[in-house]
């Protein structure tokens, strides 16, 4: 018998780039950074998601309070994924959406209840993501649960913040963050420049897929006239560093007044386009 037999398709998986901010203390801006990065992405036409990496009563106030999400979500429908994880639960398709990222962060709710996610359920939240470009904002300091998750990056930002005080105090995690560089580098060294960059697929403009041993870039917050450029350069020993200036304080208050991201406040925005567009990563 002549038969046909018609093989089914399978979904492809697309390539996808996964950005960790991270930072040396609390309150340097890594969060700022990271929902920068996420809306920049998605303005390039990527499919985007950030991901608050961090357990309640860590850090503090989360992206939901700042950017004014029960307005952005007026009828209670944001998903809450930790809470929507630890009871097995789907999230319904197109749910948490707005200016063109999935937003998993943590709810009032969520922080009030206070309950931090198992090992297993952290690793899911992460692994079943399947953006484009996926932004992690991550607690790494000592005693994380998230610290881990640097390894699955393909590249890592951190931040801080240059005031001497600070970076005497947040000397051991700068120390732990710098290992970190030191190893990654020496396995791009070792790798060698002939491997095809683009090999895993296309990236936001200023980033590439296709880096076998991933990258690592140093932000320095809050820069000014009285930072010594040289001497956190000396402090880092690297050249690998982004240099964010200062924004005025009002500009925080009016955002979160207004409901707005902070890139979404023009000064922001201008300035964070210009430092990744002309960045060589």
């Amino acid at each position: 018998m002549n038969r046909l037999f018609v093989k089914e398709k399978t979904e492809e998986k697309k390539p996808c780039f996964r950005i960790g901010v991270t930072g040396t203390g609390h309150r340097t801006g890594v969060s700022m950074v990271a929902s920068s990065l996420a809306l920049w992405s998605a303005e390039q036409g990527y499919s985007v998601s950030y991901t608050e990496c961090w357990d309640p009563g860590r850090l503090g106030s989360s992206v939901y309070e700042g950017a004014g999400f029960e307005k952005r979500f007026p009828n209670g429908n944001f998903q809450d994924v930790f809470h929507a994880v630890r009871g097995n639960r789907i999230l319904p398709p197109g749910c948490n959406q707005t200016k063109g990222v999935l937003w998993k962060i943590h709810t009032p709710e969520g922080l009030e209840e206070g309950k931090s996610p198992a090992d297993s359920e952290r690793a899911w939240i992460i692994a079943s993501d399947r953006r484009e470009v996926q932004i992690l904002d991550l607690d790494t300091l000592h005693g994380s649960g998230w610290r881990e998750y640097l390894d699955w990056c393909d590249w890592i930002f951190a931040v801080l913040d240059p005031l001497p005080s600070r970076l005497l105090i947040e000397k051991e995690q700068i120390q732990f963050l710098k290992r970190i560089e030191i190893e990654r580098k020496e396995a791009e060294r070792q790798r060698g420049p002939k491997q095809d960059r683009h090999a895993r697929g296309r990236a936001p403009s200023g980033f590439f897929l296709g880096k076998k041993h991933p990258g690592f870039t140093w932000i320095v917050n809050f820069m000014n006239a009285g930072v010594g450029r040289k001497m956190v350069q000396r402090l880092l020993r690297s050249t690998d560093i982004l240099w964010i200036p200062a924004f005025p304080a009002q500009i925080f208050y009016e955002n979160e007044y207004y409901c707005k991201f902070y890139f979404e406040n023009n000064m922001i925005h201008k300035e964070i386009v210009k430092i990744l567009e002309n960045t060589g990563i």
